[in-house]
């Protein structure tokens, strides 16, 4: 705002008044104006900036303080717990070493444990629980599995054929089919198999082999082993013949030599997939009682004295073009003697 002095009365008054409102007159002097005050706030704000910042640091370097110690205390109890720990496991390995250092002077101070008495005496008492058929010592499911089968054995309960019946299942593949059908005063024990269950890479209507001669070839070996471990569980009393039939899973179409490569994959996909003998094996009670040794016997002695009752692998046709798609899978239909 501008002001003007009156000469007469010497009032300021605003410069647009016409007269002055003090005494009147229209006399004024130069322009004149009140000093300006000059503003604080500068000068105020500057030392509260200061002291705020003042106060933040110092906040901040007594928490850094505190934490400081927090973390030391913390660590120092950490540091304690760990020596404690250690201290306490390096008495138990003392004590632990100590005690197999004791055990052992007292060992050599036994002279029937050096001359071997001591472990003869419980080779004996173990070797009289084997005799005795302990079950607490059957470790494996082979073990257990021999122990039912004396049990079947001597129990008077149990007909012949309900034993064979048994023994078979509990000595062959899992998921086998067995049967024991009388021939004479005998029994023929037929046991089917899954190729699956005992090869890999052979579930569903898949095989891993390229040729029929190759995988007939792993067939033989399998039934082998199969007819090895059903006599030398069974043993040959009562028994005419053990037949050992390899099943697999197999899809049944009939696909012309004319047919081109879309028309079979449409035929095989939709042909049924059931399972199917491939192969099977046998050997008679006159060929068996021969052989002493069933678990040392080679595969390939037994071979030579099976016969060979039945051979798919003529009428099989292995194609990995026209296989099926997704996971391979067994079907659930009944297995083949």
């Amino acid at each position: 705002m501008t002001y003007k002095r009156c000469l007469r009365c010497s009032a300021l008054v605003e410069m647009l008044t016409p007269v002055c409102r003090r005494c009147g007159a229209a006399r004024w002097g130069p322009d004149t104006s009140p000093p300006e005050k000059p503003s604080r706030s500068p000068r105020l704000l500057l030392p509260a900036l200061g002291l705020i910042l003042v106060a933040f640091w110092v906040r901040g370097e007594w928490q850094y303080s505190r934490l400081t110690r927090q973390h030391a205390a913390e660590r120092s109890a950490l540091e304690e717990q760990q020596a404690a720990e250690d201290a306490s496991l390096a008495a138990a390995i003392q004590e632990r070493a100590s005690a197999a250092e004791a055990a052992h002077k007292k060992l050599l101070a036994d002279t029937e444990f050096i001359q071997g008495k001591v472990g003869a005496r419980a080779r004996n008492a173990e070797w009289e629980r084997r005799l005795a058929h302990d079950p607490a010592l059957a470790t494996t499911v082979f073990e257990t599995n021999l122990l039912r089968m004396s049990r079947l054995g001597a129990d008077p309960r149990v007909s012949a054929r309900e034993a064979l019946t048994e023994v078979g299942r509990l000595s062959s593949p899992p998921g086998s089919r067995v049967e024991v059908v009388p021939s004479g005063d005998q029994f023929v024990v037929r046991v089917a198999f899954k190729m699956s269950a005992l090869a890999s890479e052979e579930t569903g209507a898949v095989t891993k082999h390229k040729s029929n001669e190759s995988m007939r070839r792993e067939v033989e070996e399998i039934s082998a082993r199969v007819l090895r471990d059903l006599f030398d569980s069974c043993g040959t009393r009562g028994i005419a013949k053990i037949q050992v039939s390899c099943n697999h899973a197999v899809q049944r179409g009939i696909v012309p030599s004319e047919a081109t490569e879309s028309e079979r994959r449409e035929i095989m996909s939709r042909s049924s997939m059931v399972m199917d003998k491939l192969y099977r094996m046998s050997l008679d009670a006159a060929g068996a009682r021969a052989i002493g040794d069933w678990r040392r016997l080679p595969l390939s002695e037994l071979l030579r004295r099976m016969s060979v009752e039945f051979d798919g692998f003529n009428a099989l046709t292995i194609n990995p073009s026209l296989g099926p798609t997704g996971d391979p899978k067994d079907p659930n239909t009944p297995l083949q003697f």
